[in-house]
């Protein structure tokens, strides 16, 4: 038996089949192609539920700017899924013609390398340079519009240019990736695992591509083997963000309670340091008080002494009597002194009393509200 098939090209850059026919019974064919559907399908689903999870983080926390960027490519490389292999976008999309699809799927391949590279920038950004990231972004964004706008048969010779720049950027990645790990970034050798495990699928199918030899198209198993990694990897760095949070939340909450004892032992010093300075004062005015009744029962003795001379002393002793003590007197009186200066004064006072019998004295002291009478 022979088979000829006839097969024209005018639209893209490869003439022929791209794989073997198979023959065989109905129902295993259509098993076969539903098998390889569900397969297709069940890794859409994960790498977009992936793209979902780490845009939401995001948006909830924006300076997790990695998340925009890893989100992005998966869900472009998510996208890129339906437009390939068993190509259920027809299915979902009768009418949407083999031309767009082409050019949808030159769309999602040449702007996932730009975003993938400033995602490996944002995780290692000292590893990973910003020129590199820059010049991707450059190259991708002219690839894509130029997808979008030329001609099908056009568009279709960016591809080999842009699988070498593909295999470039991959090395290059690589290499950063390989510095993190010497370097013992957190988080490196997971994302090295990853990386390697999605840029043997990428090289895998650039060769089926361009018809070198003929296997199964692995960017998608690579792309989910990926997306599998970081899920560790951001389930590792969120535990360990819950258990700094726990730790830092005991340390607040042992310097409040430090805070507030010391804040308690404060306002008691304060107390204290309070009364006593009132103590002090009083002890210094009944000092003077002292001082200047015995000079008034000194004078007294004296019998040329003249009543106004007595009353003028005792105006000088009431307005001594409100001056405040010195800091090396307040340090050095204390209880028992005080008890001592106020018998002293009590007994000079008496001794006052009964030498100025014919005048009646009245020896006052004002502090405030307060007042001594005698």
């Amino acid at each position: 038996v022979e088979i000829l098939i006839a097969v024209s090209n005018f639209h893209y850059r490869n003439a022929g089949l791209w794989e073997i026919i198979r023959i065989g019974r109905g129902v295993d064919l259509r098993t076969e192609r539903e098998s390889q559907l569900a397969g297709d399908l069940l890794l859409f689903g994960a790498i977009l539920m992936m793209a979902i999870y780490n845009l939401c983080m995001w948006a909830a926390r924006r300076e997790f700017t990695f998340g925009l960027y890893l989100g992005c490519f998966c869900l472009l490389l998510g996208v890129r899924i339906l437009l390939v292999d068993e190509r259920y976008i027809n299915q979902l999309i009768p009418d949407l013609g083999w031309e767009l699809r082409v050019r949808l799927e030159f769309f999602t391949w040449f702007l996932a390398i730009p975003m993938f590279k400033s995602f490996l920038r944002n995780l290692f950004p000292r590893e990973v340079p910003g020129l590199m990231s820059r010049a991707l972004w450059a190259i991708g964004l002219i690839g894509s519009t130029l997808a979008l706008t030329m001609p099908i048969k056009l568009a279709t010779l960016l591809v080999p240019p842009y699988q070498l720049i593909t295999l470039v950027a991959m090395g290059y990645g690589g290499w950063c990736i390989g510095i993190a790990i010497i370097r013992k970034r957190e988080g490196s050798n997971i994302m090295g695992v990853g990386c390697g495990l999605l840029f043997i699928a990428a090289i895998n199918d650039i060769i089926v591509n361009n018809a070198i030899y003929n296997a199964n198209l692995t960017l998608q198993f690579g792309l989910f083997l990926f997306v599998l990694s970081q899920g560790v990897l951001v389930s590792l760095r969120f535990a360990k963000a819950t258990r700094t949070i726990d730790l830092q939340s005991r340390e607040l909450l042992s310097t409040t309670l430090k805070l507030t004892t010391q804040q308690k032992l404060r306002a008691a010093a304060e107390g204290k340091s309070s009364e006593l300075t009132n103590v002090v004062d009083q002890s210094s005015k009944i000092n003077s008080l002292a001082i200047l009744a015995s000079r008034v029962i000194e004078e007294g003795k004296n019998r040329r002494q003249r009543p106004s001379r007595t009353r003028a002393i005792l105006e000088k002793l009431v307005n001594i009597s409100g001056q405040r003590a010195t800091d090396d007197q307040a340090q050095a009186q204390t209880n028992a002194s005080l008890l001592f200066d106020q018998y002293r004064v009590s007994t000079a006072l008496q001794r006052v009393t009964e030498l100025n019998k014919n005048s009646r004295l009245r020896v006052t002291c004002d502090e405030g509200d307060n007042e001594i009478a005698y």
